[in-house]
């Protein structure tokens, strides 16, 4: 998190996430690197669906998503928004 997203003073496990790239061992994670994900408030679930692919589940702004990313070449290959978890 780079940012105070609710404007409480604090950087907390509630303001919001940006998710972007790095090597496995957490090296070379820049801001040189796009986020590919710039507003995340939750993370839900994320599975591996094909050896260079995962697909994320999460929360921006109180909608709910799915993001398949294909983690090789860094980039997003689609985002669906979901129906409201009851």
């Amino acid at each position: 998190m780079k940012d105070d997203s609710n404007e409480d003073g604090r950087l907390t496990e509630t303001d919001q996430k940006a998710i972007a790239p790095s090597e496995v061992s957490g090296r070379n994670y820049t801001e040189n690197y796009t986020e590919l994900l710039p507003s995340v408030d939750r993370i839900l679930g994320m599975v591996q669906i094909a050896p260079t692919r995962v697909m994320l589940v999460h929360t921006s702004d109180n909608q709910n998503f799915v993001t398949e990313v294909d983690v090789v070449n860094r980039q997003v290959i689609s985002t669906q928004k979901l129906a409201a978890f009851e």
